[in-house]
């Protein structure tokens, strides 16, 4: 007969049911170093986010910020190398004016300092003293350009070789100069913008239109041929010294003024650009500085345009600083 008996059993082993095992749960103290350390990632990963986009922020910022800054002086530099410019085509094309009295030719470049501007239709009225943050003024004229001469039967017609600072084509005239006007005004907004006033060539109304938002100050000094002989007294072509307008202003004297302002050789110009909130990675009073449009070598303490204090509001800003040599005969 077959030994059905277990093999464990024929060796003496014997068999136990074994007890179920226990599943236990995590206790507290486990639970909160978890939740902890679950915690610490989240927060890093979202600092690290947060950099992140506040770093393209940043970068983005500043690229618009060189973008406005190159094509504000772009234009500015397109509009001043213009002063003076006559188009001999036109058959005894001298621009004249009223302003100095009878036939005597308005100057071609002039300014004022620290003064705001405001342009109705009937047009520019200046408020001494008012410039936003002391800005200056800037007045250029010229005369335009055609392709086709100007007569009576064939009228004004500007072929875009020059143009105001609205960017309006200006044909030939023999009568008074076009002008373009530039400032800083602030709009309804309370954001600051380099303006430019003009005469609107389809209405001969005057007129004013932002060029670039984000201009804090605009300053602007003038090139002239020697500080060292009596006003109009030509020296050189080259200047020697840069003054502001109020150098060169004779309010007495309208005949000396043309003078003065016709020793102008070049036009040195001075912006600070700023960017929106929130555009600078640096905030606060460590933030806090001071932007010199012309540079610190032009620095007058006397010319509270010449600095520009500013506090750590997370802004970004721009100096941008340049000089422009008048190619045209000032006289």
């Amino acid at each position: 007969m077959m030994n059905l008996t277990p093999s464990f059993a024929r060796h003496g082993i014997s068999r136990t049911p074994s007890s179920p095992t226990r599943q236990r749960g995590l206790t507290l103290v486990e639970l909160m170093i978890g939740l902890l350390l679950a915690l610490l990632v989240t927060l890093a990963a979202t600092a690290a986010l947060m950099a992140s986009r506040q770093g393209f922020s940043a970068v983005d910022a500043t690229s618009q910020l060189r973008d406005n800054a190159r094509f504000a002086s772009t234009l500015v530099q397109r509009v001043v190398a213009q002063a003076g410019y006559q188009d001999h085509s036109t058959p005894g094309a001298k621009p004249n004016g009223s302003r100095f009295g009878g036939a005597t030719p308005v100057p071609f470049v002039e300014g004022q300092d620290d003064t705001g501007v405001t342009i109705p239709a009937t047009g520019p009225s200046y408020q001494s003293g008012k410039g936003v943050n002391g800005s200056d003024v800037l007045s250029v004229r010229f005369q335009g350009s055609s392709l086709a001469t100007l007569t009576a039967a064939n009228p004004d017609a500007g072929d875009g070789s020059i143009i105001d600072c609205a960017g309006n084509p200006l044909g030939k005239t023999t009568g008074q100069l076009p002008e373009s006007i530039l400032y800083v005004a602030t709009g309804t907004d309370g954001e600051p913008s380099l303006m430019c006033g003009f005469v609107n060539p389809t209405t001969g109304q005057w007129s004013a239109q932002p060029l670039v938002r984000g201009v804090e100050t605009l300053q602007v000094r003038y090139g002239v041929d020697s500080p060292n002989v009596p006003p109009g007294t030509k020296t050189t072509d080259l200047p020697q010294t840069y003054l502001p307008a109020s150098a060169l202003l004779a309010p007495s004297n309208p005949q000396q003024e043309l003078l003065n302002w016709q020793r102008v050789k070049a036009v040195r110009i001075g912006m600070v650009l700023r960017g929106p909130v929130g555009s600078a990675l640096v905030r606060g009073p460590q933030a806090a500085s001071t932007a010199y449009p012309l540079g610190e070598t032009m620095h007058d303490a006397g010319d509270k345009g010449s600095e520009l204090p500013y506090t750590g509001d997370g802004r970004l800003r721009q100096t941008v600083t340049f000089t422009v040599y008048l190619r045209n005969p000032q006289s």
